[in-house]
């Protein structure tokens, strides 16, 4: 998520070439452990450099907007679909299925139905002989695909 602070800059005094050195402040730290909302928290703002100080010494406002971070869910044992094979050929993919790995959302990965996953090879203009294919998944709804593993599949045409 999100992080403000407020104030956003500082005014800072010390010895001239420490001044012309610094690029920031620091804050101490804003624990988020646990959270699952917007963290707020006042908190002391310094420097590294012992030889700066603030001019007018404050505290800060910092906001953290704590956002569920992606999970993934694995569909097994998906069958890999031999798509677009020329007339009077035969094929056979091995391994003849995949697992696909999902990622989103808790509440996305969790919706999408297995059964509407399909796994496949792209066929089209091949002809007979031994091929090693990616294996590829069309993108389900509101979950996207982290990996198929397999990634690829050995694919034998033959003639019918």
């Amino acid at each position: 998520g999100e992080t403000t602070v407020d104030p956003d800059t500082v005014e800072v005094v010390g010895a001239a070439s420490a001044v012309a050195r610094v690029t920031e402040a620091l804050t101490e730290p804003v624990s988020v452990s646990g959270a699952r909302a917007v963290v707020n928290d006042a908190v002391t703002i310094g420097f590294l450099d012992p030889a700066l100080r603030l001019k007018t010494p404050r505290q800060a406002r910092v906001s953290v907007d704590v956002r569920p971070g992606p999970v993934e869910r694995t569909l097994r044992a998906r069958p890999v679909q031999l798509r677009n094979l020329g007339n009077g050929l035969v094929a056979r993919a091995t391994p003849n299925a995949v697992e696909v790995v999902l990622r989103g959302s808790r509440e996305a990965v969790n919706r999408v139905d297995a059964e509407n996953v399909a796994a496949f090879v792209e066929l089209n203009g091949l002809g007979v002989g031994d091929y090693i294919l990616a294996a590829r998944v069309d993108d389900p709804d509101r979950a996207g695909v982290a990996r198929i593993l397999p990634a690829t599949v050995q694919v034998k045409i033959t003639s019918d």
